[in-house]
């Protein structure tokens, strides 16, 4: 079980900050994206970002061994 850690609109989305997510011992980034999704299917169309361990990771990172993951919301600025 893997806590992920939600930010901005995505956590008003969850109606929450953290989540519990049971992915499988392989899981990638995209592995969480699906799982998400089928929670809640607007992420479907929502560009965001997910970070592991305070990097930014792409969908073919592991995250078997990530101690902190979160989905950041996209955002402007400078």
């Amino acid at each position: 079980m893997k806590t992920v850690q939600m930010f901005g609109m995505i956590a008003e989305l969850f109606k929450t900050d953290r989540l519990a997510c049971d992915l499988p011992a392989d899981a990638t980034v995209e592995t969480l994206r699906r799982h998400l999704a089928a929670l809640k299917p607007q992420l479907s169309d929502m560009q965001y970002a997910v970070a592991l361990d305070h990097e930014i990771a792409d969908d073919t990172a592991p995250i078997d061994s990530a101690a902190d993951i979160a989905v950041l919301p996209p955002f402007a600025g400078g």
